[in-house]
């Protein structure tokens, strides 16, 4: 809060300390407070953590919001940078969300916004890859993928207890490379905004959905932001919404590339993707002693196992007897 209190643009737009609210953030360390200027006019400011860490975050926020702008995706607005103190000022989006909102409305209408959503992240894939100003910006290489693996191991069976997923780390290891490796192919590599679930999905004042926290936007396979979306590990949207969905999706000009073997790219990815947030959810826990997000390991485990039935390999088959009967056994 002193990083608010002496940041000049917010005295010098007088906004009211008094009605200062702080926001409930995400799995990140950032900080969110919605602040009231004299004319009660709402913006929201983020605080990020003083470290290099933080400084990179905030580093590529502020180089995505503008490559975003540039490909007219409905990103919030920056008013003020202090690089100094890591802090912004950042346009209010209000509270809605894609999570708060979707499931009060009829399917077709649910598949519409879906559908909103999805169009919303396709403008990425025109950027080209061998930029240089995007390449430190990220990419699922091997070293990426046996990271996000070795942290979802370590955190997840100590958070459960499945001391087997430790003994049996470099068996899952060796698998799970060559699993991805049908899919994981760096060539055929579009953006991707990396977290795209309906948490990160506003609804603004005019019931039309924004993209938020893209920071982390990468390199990855074309179904990532897909199954991040239509397998949400927040929501579990009804199957006959998320069959509609692909079945659009795979006759769509945007994937037509992709048409043969789609399913199985849908799926590969999706046990990648749910696999990681899993991991992701047990390290917001062991790290922070936060159990809010373990609430959300049970469907994301489920996504996961559904994943895997649905490729139905010998490799699909060794991965769910290593790691999902283990915690199924529980």
């Amino acid at each position: 809060m002193e990083r608010l209190k002496n940041n000049t643009w917010i005295n010098e737009h007088q906004m009211d300390f008094k009605k200062v609210v702080s926001l409930v953030g995400d799995a990140s360390t950032r900080k969110y407070f919605r602040l009231l200027d004299n004319r009660n006019h709402p913006f929201i400011a983020v605080t990020y953590e003083q470290t290099e860490a933080g400084r990179k975050s905030f580093e590529r926020f502020i180089f995505w919001q503008k490559k975003y702008k540039d490909l007219y995706i409905p990103v919030p607005e920056i008013f003020h940078i202090d690089e100094i103190h890591l802090t912004m000022i950042l346009e209010d989006l209000g509270s809605k969300s894609l999570l708060s909102e979707i499931s009060k409305l009829p399917s077709n209408e649910q598949n519409l916004l879906l559908d909103e959503a999805i169009n919303l992240v396709l403008p990425l894939h025109q950027l080209k890859v061998t930029d240089q100003g995007y390449l430190t910006q990220g990419i699922f290489n091997r070293e990426k993928l046996d990271f996000e693996l070795n942290l979802t191991i370590n955190h997840f069976s100590q958070t459960f207890g499945l001391p087997s997923l430790k003994t049996n780390q470099k068996v899952i290891q060796e698998i799970w490379s060559e699993f991805l490796s049908q899919c994981f192919n760096e060539k055929d590599y579009v953006w991707c905004h990396r977290d795209f679930h309906a948490k990160n999905l506003m609804l603004d004042s005019q019931n039309k959905l924004r993209p938020i926290d893209f920071q982390d936007t990468m390199l990855g396979p074309i179904t990532y932001d897909l199954c991040s979306l239509l397998h949400d590990c927040y929501i579990n949207y009804s199957e006959s919404t998320k069959e509609f969905m692909l079945k659009k999706m795979k006759a769509s000009k945007s994937f037509k590339n992709f048409s043969d073997d789609f399913e199985e790219q849908y799926y590969i990815t999706m046990a990648q993707r749910t696999f990681k947030a899993i991991g992701s959810f047990c390290y917001v826990f062991q790290a922070r002693q936060n159990y809010f997000y373990l609430r959300h390991v049970g469907l994301a485990m489920e996504h996961f196992n559904f994943a895997l039935k649905k490729i139905n390999n010998n490799m699909s088959k060794e991965l769910q007897k290593l790691i999902v009967n283990p915690y199924v056994n529980l």
